[in-house]
């Protein structure tokens, strides 16, 4: 892995209440994480005021979505990759994680960077809550960049998208509708459960391809094979717990569910309680097969 340069940009645009802050950023070299400085004059806000602040950050590339998480989501989803070498979250800093590092090769993370080569225009957008401007809560968001100045084609490259459900009842929810792009260079790396565990416990997780058992978790089969991969289990029966569904123990670019041939993909909860709504998150390779340089 290279030495990557982290530039200082402008200070997002439309932070206020219940508003959309925006920043546009420069469709040009390749592109590894955005760090996202949010102050409250000047200084560092709390990660629980950042979770509260933040309700969902967005990045599209010529207006197609292709990374988006709430600050909880971003946050957990940290903890669980990094906390092996005791990288925790720290205050005052929001981590966009788009080439992500715990990969084994530091080739694989090379790879799957958001090179700008085709792109027009790159948008970060960030949805703010009621709480913004308050005292200890953010007036300030700075964006901090990880690129190299190399403009290589965006190719190959890790997405990660959001989808919101809900559930009403204790019992089996079967979700049939989650995308899966059958045969379109794209494979799912894993999934992630957001969601209220003070409310609701998840007992068992299934998954079906083609009508096929291909996963059925329990939470102590989830947590011994992401802690065998060196990856944090992110539950602990509080608010913002994280289920994850990982294709990718192998912690390399072989490790994903392939899509093609696939026509049907589904997921069954069985939840202790209604967890009422919820986030799910799919990890995602693109552009399989393109070149990356």
């Amino acid at each position: 892995m290279g030495f990557r340069p982290v530039e200082k940009f402008a200070s997002m645009q439309g932070v206020a209440a219940s508003a959309k802050a925006t920043a546009d950023l420069p469709a040009a070299g390749t592109y590894y994480a955005a760090w996202l400085s949010c102050l409250d004059g000047g200084a560092a806000v709390s990660i629980a005021n950042i979770k509260a602040d933040i309700t969902n950050v967005r990045m599209t590339l010529d207006g197609v979505v292709v990374f988006e998480a709430s600050a909880a989501a971003l946050y957990a989803l940290y903890e669980q990759q990094f906390a092996r070498d005791g990288a925790l979250p720290v205050a005052g800093v929001l981590p966009v994680i788009l080439a992500p590092d715990y990969l084994v090769n530091a080739r694989d993370s090379e790879q799957i960077a958001y090179g700008m080569g085709g792109i027009g225009v790159m948008q970060l957008e960030v949805d703010l809550g009621a709480s913004v401007l308050a005292a200890g809560h953010i007036d300030q968001i700075d964006v901090h960049i990880e690129r190299i100045p190399i403009t290589k084609p965006l190719g190959l490259h890790r997405r990660l998208l959001r989808f919101q459900r809900s559930f009403a009842s204790a019992g089996v929810q079967e979700s049939t509708a989650l995308p899966f792009e059958g045969g379109k260079g794209v494979a799912t790396a894993s999934w992630h459960l957001l969601y209220d565990g003070s409310a609701a416990v998840i007992s068992q997780l299934q998954v079906l391809a083609n009508n096929q058992l291909v996963m059925d978790l329990t939470p102590l089969i989830s947590r011994a094979q992401l802690e065998k991969a060196g990856r944090k289990f992110m539950i602990a029966a509080a608010a913002n717990d994280l289920f994850t569904v990982p294709f990718d123990l192998s912690n390399d670019l072989a490790g994903f569910l392939g899509h093609a041939g696939l026509n049907d993909f589904r997921m069954r909860v069985t939840w202790s309680a209604a967890p009422g709504s919820y986030s799910l998150y799919r990890a995602s390779y693109h552009g399989i097969g393109m070149p990356n340089s």
